[in-house]
């Protein structure tokens, strides 16, 4: 009866033992997928924000040598990324940090077909991976560019390496016989480790197979101990779907670490002989149990201390990525006390992490900041994502711009706080200020004429035919002046070209004096001017250009050398009427005119198809 309690109490604690090994290690490969999944939804967060950085500002940035440049300095900023392209609306390759691949035509691409027809403007779409020409194999990510009404201008790709995922997955692979894989939706085999180049490319979407059952199961994670369709063997599978919360993807991404059964339970089966062969000496039994129980004491005490110290890794890893990525990174919980804060947040703020432990949100922010994101936080604490921009100032008192991301932290329905991202924006905001001055320089210098003030011929023809639109939108009226100095030529070869400039400045001031402030004047060349005289009668018209043209003959200029230089104009004029499709027909029949004007005697004001002596000439035209 003895040995048979004996045998019953040794069983009982086999199977219980068998269990916990089990179950503990169930729970260790669960927390590794947690782990990689809390990294891969920070990493992917940081990259999709990238990616719709640049798209946003794809076409801004200036010359198409800038942007290339630009995009070659993110994928060197950016580890794992091999190339980053942008394309137009027709799936053409416009930019990209490697040269060979501008002006492809992408359009055939399953990803162009899903973000052109898409309607979610932040969608995700994340590539089956495919075999690259180097024999490795990549995972695409592309997100649509948008315009101003929401429509479809192109889509901004990241091709992904595997080199981007290695650290992350290596670091959770805490003994020999384990290995980690990265899967896509599908069920292709992205990467793993350790590398082994038999199974990557394969599909695991196979009837029966863990992947599928996974899948199958709309759990998030599942643990299975079955044989695993990449090896045949017998091992112990953790499986998670990785979905960020704040991402809408294409499709998701599935982590899977394993490890080998018959290794987990070596140590178990030595006890479990030792036990047995204890049964068989009654005299060494008790000594015999004794020992075991204490040796599976020190294995338990050893597997906790190796699970602690992994966790600590863990943290030490998770630490490490997020002081060196390139933004702030925080976390509230639902009481708004911060549980964590990285480094470049610290630095911000001017605290140590001590000193942020534990401080409430309205501590760190001060009342008047804190009254500013409170809509944004609560929001967050109700589990809507929050995006918006805000001008900071740091701890050195200096400003700073930013694009804050809320992105709420929910379990099974319940918000237990929320993650904060936050980009500096600085230098961007400074770039686009400067750009936006030099668009409107450029701008001034392509519609002015150099040396007049005025607008120039292109500007000035842009106007009229605006008015011409305007014409034959509201019935407006348009007078169409155009004006020539007389013997201009004389002026240059008797008095030098400073007297003709001189000159000719003049008479832009003298008609921008005379005539209304919503007229237009402009110089066509040379020493032709032009003047559309807006919802003017022909009548009224008449009386302005015999107005301007007396002006002109009064305005006399002095050369360096005190001589007095008076000259006169012809001018003609047209009206707007039926049968006028254009501003080149609108000045052509104006010119007509001034040509008429001109050989008739000139210093006269002649009408498209009239031409009466309405001034009398100077003496000396």
């Amino acid at each position: 009866m003895g040995l048979l309690i004996i045998s019953v109490v040794m069983g009982g604690n086999l199977v219980i033992d068998h269990r916990r090994l089990e179950s503990n290690e169930k729970e260790l490969l669960q927390l590794q997928t947690q782990v990689v999944q809390k990294v891969l939804d920070e990493n992917l967060a940081a990259l999709d924000a990238t990616l719709r950085d640049i798209g946003e500002h794809a076409f801004d940035e200036g010359s198409q040598t800038d942007l290339d440049h630009r995009l070659t300095l993110l994928t060197m900023a950016l580890s794992g990324v091999r190339t980053l392209t942008i394309m137009d609306a027709a799936g053409v390759i416009r930019a990209s940090n490697r040269a060979e691949l501008l002006g492809i035509n992408a359009s055939q691409r399953d990803y162009y077909r899903a973000l052109a027809s898409s309607t979610d403007p932040n969608l995700l779409y994340v590539s089956p991976p495919s075999k690259t020409s180097l024999g490795t194999y990549t995972i695409i990510l592309s997100r649509r560019m948008t315009g101003k009404n929401g429509e479809f201008t192109g889509i901004v790709n990241a091709a992904l390496d595997p080199a981007y995922f290695a650290p992350l997955l290596s670091s959770v692979l805490y003994a020999p016989d384990m290995w980690a894989a990265l899967v896509h939706a599908d069920g292709t085999v992205f990467m793993i480790l350790p590398e082994n180049t038999d199974v990557v490319g394969v599909n695991l979407a196979k009837p029966g197979t863990l992947f599928k059952r996974h899948l199958e199961s709309g759990l998030q994670a599942n643990v299975f101990s079955d044989n695993v369709y990449l090896t045949g063997e017998y091992r112990f599978l953790a499986l998670r779907t990785i979905t960020p919360s704040n991402i809408s993807m294409s499709s998701p991404l599935i982590i899977g670490i394993s490890r080998d059964v018959e290794t987990v339970f070596t140590e178990w089966r030595s006890t479990a002989i030792l036990q047995i062969i204890f049964l068989a000496g009654v005299i060494l039994s008790s000594s015999l149990l004794l020992g075991g129980f204490q040796r599976r004491q020190r294995a338990n005490e050893r597997e906790l201390a190796q699970a602690s110290h992994a966790l600590v890794e863990r943290n030490r890893f998770i630490r490490t990525v997020t002081d060196n990525i390139p933004g702030l990174v925080a976390y509230w919980n639902s009481d708004l006390r911060c549980e964590y804060a990285n480094k470049a947040y610290l630095e911000w703020f001017g605290r140590t992490d001590e000193q942020m432990r534990g401080i409430t949100i309205q501590e760190l922010f001060g009342n008047t900041l804190f009254v500013k994101n409170e809509p944004y936080i609560r929001a967050a604490l109700r589990g809507e994502p929050q995006v918006f921009e805000r001008t900071l100032t740091k701890a050195d008192g200096t400003a700073g711009h930013t694009l804050a991301r809320y992105i709420p932290d929910v379990e099974n329905g319940k918000t237990l706080g929320f993650y904060v991202l936050v980009s500096d924006v600085t230098e961007l905001k400074n770039t686009q200020a400067e750009l936006e001055q030099r668009i409107q320089e450029l701008d001034l210098l392509a519609t002015t004429d150099a040396l007049t003030g005025i607008a120039n011929r292109r500007r000035f023809l842009e106007r009229t035919r605006e008015e011409i639109a305007r014409c034959k939108r509201y019935g407006t009226s348009l007078i169409f002046l155009m004006m020539d100095v007389d013997h201009f030529k004389t002026v240059n070869d008797t008095y030098g070209h400073d007297a003709g400039d001189r000159l000719l400045k003049m008479l832009a001031t003298t008609m921008k004096d005379t005539l209304r402030v919503t007229d237009m004047v402009g110089r066509l060349g040379g020493e032709e001017f032009g003047a559309l005289l807006i919802e003017d009668t022909s009548e009224s018209a008449d009386a302005v250009a015999r107005r301007l043209h007396e002006a002109l003959r009064n305005a006399c200029i002095l050369t360096e050398t005190g001589q007095e230089i008076c000259f006169t104009v012809s001018m003609g004029l047209a009206e707007f009427e039926e049968g006028v499709d254009s501003a080149e027909e609108l000045m052509r029949r104006a010119d007509t005119a001034l040509y008429h004007a001109k050989r008739t005697g000139r210093d006269r004001i002649c009408w498209h198809g009239e031409c009466q002596t309405q001034v009398q000439p100077s003496p000396g035209s």
